[in-house]
C-alpha cells in the first residue's frame, strides 16, 4: 500500500498553487507569442500577404490543421482577432473566468500557429502540445480572481477578529492530465537527446557552431562568443547532453521526489535562461521554463514564501471603518491577499491614544501604522503606499502612488468613494455591518452534486487524455531517430489525424542531429515605379550585397522572417519562391504595413556563410541570385523556339494529306 501511495503521489499529485504559477507563466508566454506575431501580420497573415489564404488552402497544405484565421482576411480583421487573443490572455493570467479565457486564448494562438506552419519552430510545437494538455487542468483554483471570489462566498467574516483569523487552505489533487504533462516534458528532453547524434555533438563542437549563427545571436550572444574559451564551450556541450539525458528519468524517481525535481527545475531554469538570453529562437526557452514549473512542489512554495517574508518590510496595522459594508468587503479581500501575514486588522474597536486629530481623519480614510513605531500613523495615499507594499510583490507598483499628480488623483477618488460609501454599499447589496442581510451568520448553500454525472465526466476526460497520450507516444517513436528506423511502429489512423489536426507534433530535433553550420538570409532589392528602394522583409533600405559582414550587420530578423528566408530556398523550395515572386509583383506592403507602388524591378539574393571550424578564419559570404524581374537574360534578343521532333510516320501522313488537298491539273 505504501508503494502504491508513493507512486500515486509521485506521478499524479499536484499542489493547486503550482498550477496557479504555471497558469501565470503559461499565459504570459501565450501573450508574448501573439505580441511577436503582431510585427509580421502584413507579411504572413492577411490576404495581401506573401502567404494569403488561397495559398494556404492549396498545395503544399493538403490537410489544414485547426485554425479560424482563414476567416479573417483583411488587416483590420486580423488585428481584431489578435486583440481578442490579447484580452483573453490577460484575463487568463489574472484567473478571471479562467476556463473560458483559457479556451479563447488557446483558439487564437492555435489559429495563428496552424495557418502558416512554414514559420513554426520547436517552441511553437511545445506551445501547441501544452495548450491541449492544459485544457484538462484546473488552473483557476489558486492565485486567481476566480478563487478569490469563491473564497469570499464560501467563507464570510463578520468582524475584524474573524478576518484576522482567516487562513488559506492548501489544496492538493490527483490528475491524470498532470501526469501527461510530466510525461510530455520527459519526451521532449529524451528525444531531443536521442536525435543529437551528429558530428557537432560527438566532437563536442556544438557550442562553437552555436555561436557562429549570426542570424540567431543576440547582443549577449556576441559577448559570450568572444568571452567563453573553446574548452568551456566543449564542457557546456557535454553538459547539455547530460541534462537532456538525465532529466526524463530523474523526475519520475519515487523517492526524494520533491528534492530531485527541485534540483532539476533549478538546472533547467539556468539552462533555458542561458539559451533564451544568448539566442533568438522564438518561444522555446520561455515555454520550457513555464512547463518546467510543473516540477515544483509545496516545499518550494514554502521556501520562497519564507525568503520573501524575510525580505518584505515590517508588519503593519490597518484601521478601517468596520461599520461600512464596502470597507469591510475590501478589507476581506486584502486579508486574502496578505499571503505573508504582514497585516493586522482593527475596526471601530481601536482606541486612539495618540492624537485626537486622527478621530476625524479615520472617518475619511483608512489608517496604517508600522508595528515597530505605532505613534506614527499614515493616512490617504501614504496609507495605501504602506498597505500595498506589504502584499506579495506589491513593492513593484506601490511607488507609483507617491508620484506627483498620481497621489492627488488617488486622494480625490478615495474621498469621493468615502463620502458615498453608504450609498455604494447599499447598491452592492452590503448592509451596514459589512455583509448582505440574507447572509448574516450563514454560509452559502452548497450546490447539489450529481455524483453520476461527475463520475461520467471524469471517465470521459480520462479516456480522452489516455488516447492523446498513447497517440503522442506512438508519434514520437515513428518520427524520431533512431526508433523510426529501428522499429516498425505504426500509428492508429484516428490518432494520427487528431494529432495532425491539433498540430501536436512530436519530432523533437532542436539543433539535431547537428547544430546548423551556415547562416542564410535573403536580401530583396525592390525598385518601385516611383523609384523607391525597399526591402519589404525588413522595411529598410536593401543591404549592400557587395559589402556585407554577417557579424557587424544586424541580420537577426527574428524567428518568423528567418524561417521564411531559410525555408524558401531550402532544397530549392520552388513553391515558396514562386509565391514570393508573385507577391513582389503586386503593390507592396512591407513588414511595417507601409504601402508602396508596384515594383518596376527587383532582385532577390540568397546570401549564405558557412560557419568556420574551431581556430579557423571566417568563410566568405556566398551570394546567389534566386529571383529577378524583369528577366533580362533574353531582353532584346529573339527567343529561340524549340522545333518539335516528328517521327517518319507523322511526316508521311502530313505529305499524304497535302497531296490529297492539292488541286488536279486538268490540262494534262
Amino acid at each position: 500500500m505504501f508503494i502504491i501511495n508513493s507512486i500515486k503521489r509521485t506521478l499524479f499529485q499536484v499542489d493547486t498553487r503550482i498550477l496557479g504559477i504555471f497558469r501565470i507563466l503559461f499565459g504570459s508566454v501565450l501573450f508574448f507569442d501573439l505580441m511577436n506575431r503582431l510585427s509580421v501580420i502584413h507579411l504572413f497573415y492577411t490576404n495581401k500577404s506573401i502567404l494569403p489564404t488561397s495559398y494556404v488552402l492549396s498545395t503544399p497544405y493538403k490537410v489544414l490543421p485547426f485554425t479560424l484565421l482563414p476567416a479573417f482576411n483583411q488587416s483590420w480583421e486580423v488585428y481584431l482577432f489578435l486583440t481578442i487573443g490579447f484580452i483573453s490572455c490577460i484575463f487568463f493570467i489574472l484567473g478571471y473566468k479562467t476556463k473560458l479565457m483559457q479556451l479563447i486564448a488557446s483558439i487564437v494562438v492555435l489559429s495563428f500557429h496552424n495557418k502558416v506552419t512554414t514559420l513554426e519552430n520547436g517552441g511553437d510545437m511545445v506551445v501547441n502540445n501544452f495548450i491541449i494538455w492544459a485544457l484538462f487542468l484546473p488552473l483557476g483554483v489558486s492565485y486567481s480572481i476566480d478563487s478569490l471570489i469563491l473564497s469570499l462566498k464560501e467563507k464570510i467574516e463578520n468582524n475584524p477578529f474573524e478576518i484576522n483569523n482567516y487562513r488559506n487552505n492548501t489544496v492538493k489533487l490527483h490528475s491524470l492530465a498532470y501526469f501527461s504533462c510530466l510525461f510530455q516534458i520527459s519526451m521532449i528532453y529524451f528525444f531531443n537527446f536521442k536525435t543529437k547524434s551528429g558530428d557537432t555533438w560527438t566532437e563536442l563542437t556544438s557550442l562553437h557552431y552555436f555561436f557562429e549563427l549570426d542570424s540567431f545571436l543576440t547582443p549577449a550572444g556576441y559577448w559570450a562568443k568572444d568571452f567563453f574559451p573553446h574548452n568551456f564551450k566543449s564542457i557546456l556541450t557535454r553538459l547539455t547532453l547530460l541534462i537532456e539525458m538525465s532529466v526524463p528519468f530523474l523526475i519520475f524517481i519515487p523517492i526524494f521526489t520533491k528534492y530531485i525535481r527541485t534540483i532539476c527545475f533549478v538546472v533547467l531554469l539556468g539552462f533555458h535562461l542561458s539559451i533564451g538570453t544568448l539566442m533568438s529562437i522564438g518561444t522555446f526557452s520561455w515555454i520550457m521554463i513555464a512547463v518546467d514549473s510543473l516540477l515544483l512542489s509545496s516545499m518550494n512554495i514554502s521556501m520562497v514564501k519564507y525568503l520573501l517574508i524575510r525580505l518584505h518590510r515590517t508588519p503593519i496595522t490597518l484601521i478601517y471603518d468596520s461599520d461600512c459594508g464596502l470597507c469591510h468587503y475590501i478589507v476581506r479581500i486584502i486579508k486574502r491577499l496578505d499571503t505573508f501575514k504582514k497585516i493586522t486588522i482593527y475596526g471601530n474597536e481601536w482606541k486612539n491614544s495618540i492624537d485626537p486629530k486622527y478621530e476625524l481623519i479615520r472617518t475619511q480614510s483608512i489608517l496604517v501604522f508600522d508595528n515597530t513605531n505605532p505613534k506614527k500613523i499614515y493616512s490617504r495615499h501614504f496609507a495605501f503606499f504602506n498597505l500595498i507594499g506589504r502584499l506579495p510583490f506589491g513593492f513593484l507598483i506601490s511607488w507609483v502612488i507617491l508620484l506627483p499628480g498620481i497621489s492627488h488623483l488617488i486622494n480625490f477618488i478615495y474621498k469621493k468613494i468615502a463620502d458615498n460609501r453608504a450609498k455604494i454599499s447599499l447598491k452592492l447589496g452590503l448592509s451596514e455591518c459589512g455583509i448582505s442581510q440574507e447572509n448574516i451568520g450563514t454560509l452559502p448553500e452548497k450546490r447539489i452534486k450529481y455524483k453520476f454525472f461527475k463520475f461520467s465526466k471524469k471517465v470521459i476526460l480520462s479516456i480522452i487524455i489516455l488516447t492523446l497520450l498513447i497517440a503522442n507516444i506512438q508519434r514520437s517513436l515513428v518520427v524520431n531517430d533512431p526508433y523510426k528506423s529501428d522499429f516498425k511502429i505504426k500509428e492508429t489512423n484516428i490518432g494520427r489525424k487528431v494529432l495532425n489536426y491539433l498540430r501536436m507534433k512530436q519530432n523533437w530535433k532542436m539543433f539535431a542531429p547537428s547544430v546548423l553550420k551556415n547562416d542564410v538570409i535573403l536580401v530583396t532589392d525592390v525598385t518601385t515605379i516611383k523609384n523607391e528602394k525597399i526591402d519589404p522583409l525588413t522595411g529598410e533600405q536593401p543591404l549592400d550585397i557587395d559589402d556585407i559582414d554577417f557579424q557587424k550587420d544586424d541580420i537577426n530578423y527574428g524567428q518568423f522572417v528567418r524561417k521564411f528566408m531559410k525555408r524558401s530556398v531550402k532544397n530549392n523550395g520552388v513553391s515558396l519562391l514562386n509565391q514570393y515572386e508573385k507577391w513582389l509583383k503586386m503593390p507592396i506592403i512591407d513588414i511595417n504595413g507601409v504601402q508602396y507602388s508596384r515594383a518596376k524591378s527587383f532582385k532577390v539574393w540568397k546570401l549564405s556563410q558557412y560557419s568556420s571550424k574551431p581556430g579557423k578564419n571566417l568563410n566568405k559570404v556566398r551570394k546567389k541570385l534566386v529571383l529577378e524581374y524583369p528577366d533580362i537574360e533574353f531582353k532584346g534578343k529573339k527567343i529561340p523556339v524549340k522545333k518539335r521532333k516528328t517521327t517518319k510516320s507523322k511526316v508521311n501522313n502530313k505529305t499524304n494529306r497535302n497531296r490529297a488537298l492539292k488541286p488536279l491539273n486538268l490540262k494534262k
